[in-house]
């Protein structure tokens, strides 16, 4: 018995009707793996905030202090996660990364799940190396310094308060994914260059989980300002005088 063969029209009909599912259906398969990705985040950020407050509980309600005569941190990304690739505290080991007691038992070069975002793209400003790569973590701690008009009276974000004496627990920030890093300068600055690109969630914005210094979790648009309706950097009442920070 003879078998019809497709002819090359009917191969080409086909593989049109091919492409044109694909292009229907790929926006959606791109966007429930970032809901995904953006899911497992959240999950992370809590967890790390649960280990936070276990940190605070264990040490009379105070958030870690470090250096102190350090104007700019760059502690911030290393109070958990892996062994980093870049420079200074970013090369300290799992076993060395004050949380991470709190998530389990780690050696110095394991890998620490729970500090990794699946969407993390890095930051541009970076050459976009993975910041849980780079940094040992995608998550970063509230901690930066603030000025004053009088230079001495500069003080430090959360490393200079106890979970007691926060203005707002329910808006301060404790920590978040690093897109909260999305406008130059950083987020804990009074004055904002050109947003970065840091789009790991949203492919049209900026978005972040962010965790609050009370325990809860929220996914936000990432806004310019240290201040606004939902949520602030600063752990102590915003005055005109808190004029700039660094980190």
């Amino acid at each position: 018995m003879n078998k019809k063969a497709f002819t090359l029209v009917e191969l080409l009909v086909v593989i049109s009707i091919i492409a044109m599912l694909l292009a229907i259906l790929m926006p959606s398969l791109q966007k429930a793996r970032l809901q995904g990705q953006r899911v497992v985040c959240g999950s992370n950020t809590k967890t790390l905030i649960y280990a936070m407050l276990l940190y605070t509980n264990e040490n009379q309600q105070a958030f870690p202090n470090f250096s102190k005569d350090t104007e700019y941190v760059s502690d911030f990304y290393a109070m958990w996660g892996r062994k980093g690739t870049g420079p200074g505290v970013y090369k300290n080991g799992a076993d060395k990364r004050p949380f991470n007691k709190y998530l389990g038992k780690f050696g110095e070069n394991d890998e620490v799940k729970a500090c990794m975002d699946p969407s993390d793209k890095g930051d541009p400003t970076w050459n976009n190396k993975s910041e849980y790569m780079y940094t040992g973590s995608s998550y970063r701690f509230n901690a930066a310094w603030w000025f004053s008009a009088n230079r001495a009276d500069r003080k430090i974000t959360l490393p200079s308060y106890k979970t007691t004496n926060l203005y707002q627990p329910t808006q301060t920030i404790a920590l978040s994914c690093a897109t909260s890093d999305e406008f130059v300068g950083g987020t804990a600055t009074a004055s904002y260059g050109k947003p970065k690109g840091m789009r790991w969630h949203d492919v049209k914005k900026a978005t972040a989980n962010y965790a609050y210094t009370d325990g809860h979790i929220k996914y936000l648009t990432v806004a310019p300002g240290h201040t606004n309706s939902n949520y602030t950097w600063i752990p102590w009442k915003v005055t005109s005088t808190s004029v700039r920070g660094g980190q």
